[in-house]
């Protein structure tokens, strides 16, 4: 079993973490679970209480995904398991529903920490997101791994296998450095990391952009058309409670999204192959960003083809 370590608030501050970890306000009053990163992924778990209610709060750096998208309230790539609500605070999107446990949850991505909120007992949104939107980041002393680019923050990209299909298809691709930039409307990101399957780079490929401060991310996959490589890409469809708007008429062009707030999904016929691009939420698309976002991803792709 992998260790566990009991520390403090203040001892939080000292750790060189992947991730930025939040706490209340209070936090010398709790005591915190900290799993080193080993055969599983590093976290940060403690419990708390409020208006009489047991909450587990669940805090780690997601690689396995998209950053932002509620994955713990996601049953499948288009579905959740209950009906959302969706609460944005400046650059942060809070999500309340049904989690894989079956219980209230409220998850939030913010400076590269997923932070997943549940309560033991039946609890209102009004409640959760009181607490959730109460926790403040610890900067710590030391913050040289949560500085880092996603693939240099990743469990995944740096180990090999996993436990379930989507941890296999990060880590089997060979991580690197990348380059560049991509604008969406007033916002810009950089590349942070790049995985291509080898031997053949064109085969198969997912490259990541993300804003400075690690709260928005666009995640990008090429899969190569005829290729027969298990997983290779997502199924875009109909689905349930997650997504408001949805296109999929079309061969060459289709999408998925929350108005608003996002996530947002595209996928794309181009470049002899499937283009999946994921948004995070907190972009605010308009019409011309949705029609447009194929050709950005285009452009983007054809050198990184090249090489």
């Amino acid at each position: 079993m992998q260790e566990i370590i009991e520390l403090k608030a203040s001892d939080l501050y000292l750790l060189d973490l992947n991730f930025t970890p939040f706490v209340p306000s209070d936090p010398d009053r709790l005591d915190f679970q900290y799993r080193p990163e080993g055969k599983k992924w590093a976290s940060i778990l403690f419990r708390d209480t409020h208006k009489g209610h047991k909450l587990r709060i669940k805090e780690f750096f997601m690689d396995w995904f998209c950053p932002g998208y509620p994955k713990s309230l996601m049953k499948s790539f288009v579905d959740a398991y209950s009906a959302l609500e969706v609460r944005q605070i400046k650059s942060t999107v809070y999500f309340f529903g049904k989690n894989y446990r079956s219980r209230d949850s409220v998850t939030f991505y913010s400076l590269g920490t997923t932070v997943e909120v549940e309560s033991e007992n039946r609890c209102t949104s009004e409640e959760l997101l009181e607490y959730t939107t109460g926790l403040i980041p610890l900067i710590g002393k030391n913050r040289r791994k949560a500085e880092c680019d996603f693939y240099q923050r990743s469990f995944f990209s740096n180990h090999q296998g996993g436990d379930w299909f989507e941890d296999i298809r990060v880590s089997r691709l060979s991580w690197a450095d990348f380059s560049g930039e991509l604008a969406l409307g007033n916002i810009v990101l950089k590349g942070s990391g790049i995985g291509i399957m080898l031997p053949d780079r064109s085969e198969h490929l997912i490259c990541v952009y993300e804003d400075p401060h690690h709260n928005r991310a666009i995640w990008i996959e090429y899969l190569r058309n005829g290729s027969s490589l298990e997983h290779g890409s997502y199924q875009l469809r109909n689905g349930n409670y997650l997504y408001t708007d949805f296109n999929l008429d079309g061969n060459k062009k289709k999408w998925v999204l929350r108005k608003g707030t996002g996530p947002y999904t595209f996928q794309f016929q181009i470049l002899d192959g499937i283009v999946t691009a994921m948004l995070s939420p907190g972009f605010n698309l308009n019409q011309n960003n949705i029609e447009n976002i194929g050709k950005i991803v285009e452009s983007r792709l054809v050198d990184v083809l090249a090489e």
